[in-house]
């Protein structure tokens, strides 16, 4: 792919080194699948930040890191490039790390990779637990600030949550449910992709309480755990109606 990128704006916007990015360019040896995509990815990021580029405000990079099915990832990466020229002059050119089913561990290591290459600021979707808390601490203590979004990760000192609020999302389409099941009698099926992500957690919790204020003659049946991934959320939904033909 042709380009009029220096290797140095390469390297800053995948996030790889300036080696890493010859040897790909060049076709050479040692060099993954992955990082090429990351690479090929980084000059497509580039190219069409290229007329926000002429601003002559400050220059500043974020890093966002998120893992979601890549359905939600595909959105968030085309709001984000439409939203942030925008901010003009200011000129924020962000770096995607996006990934389906990262776990805390990897995730970690993608924060620690970011706080040891510099950052502006971090825009993160992960999971609320222990180890990626403590990154967040360390990183603002670097001076890096992370801004969680969609779900939280609070007591830690991330510098701000958005997104909405979650246990009234969950009251909200509990209301919506008692509305269209006017005293119904039934089944309804629930799924988060994975407890650890605080916000899901939150809106579950409080539709399950509402729903058996609004509705108690409804019983929910849960399907969690599948990432949000069509394979592992077909499994848990087949294993929560299991049966349910012989309770209705």
């Amino acid at each position: 792919m042709k380009h009029p990128f220096p290797l140095k704006e390469i390297a800053l916007q995948s996030g790889l080194s300036l080696a890493t990015v010859d040897r790909a360019l060049h076709g050479r040896a040692h060099v993954s699948a992955q990082t090429a995509r990351r690479v090929q990815a980084a000059i497509v990021e580039l190219t069409g930040q290229e007329g926000q580029l002429a601003a002559r405000g400050r220059r500043m990079f974020i890093d966002i890191v998120v893992e979601a099915p890549r359905r939600f990832s595909d959105e968030l990466r085309r709001a984000a490039t439409q939203v942030l020229p925008k901010f003009a002059p200011a000129v924020v050119r962000p770096r995607f790390h996006f990934a389906e089913d990262s776990g805390p561990a990897k995730t970690v290591a993608t924060l620690s990779k970011i706080a040891k290459r510099g950052s502006q600021g971090i825009v993160l979707k992960a999971q609320n637990v222990a180890p990626i808390r403590a990154e967040i601490d360390r990183l603002t203590d670097l001076k890096i600030p992370v801004v969680t979004v969609f779900t939280d990760c609070p007591d830690c000192a991330r510098l701000a949550y958005v997104g909405l609020n979650n246990a009234n999302a969950g009251r909200t389409a509990a209301y919506l449910f008692a509305q269209w099941l006017q005293g119904r009698r039934g089944a309804v099926l629930t799924t988060t992709s994975r407890r650890q992500f605080q916000g899901e957690e939150a809106r579950a919790r409080a539709f399950a309480a509402e729903m058996a204020r609004l509705c108690p003659e409804v019983t929910l049946r849960e399907a969690s755990g599948g990432a949000g991934l069509a394979l592992g959320t077909a499994a848990q939904i087949r294993q929560a109606v299991r049966g349910l033909d012989r309770l209705l």
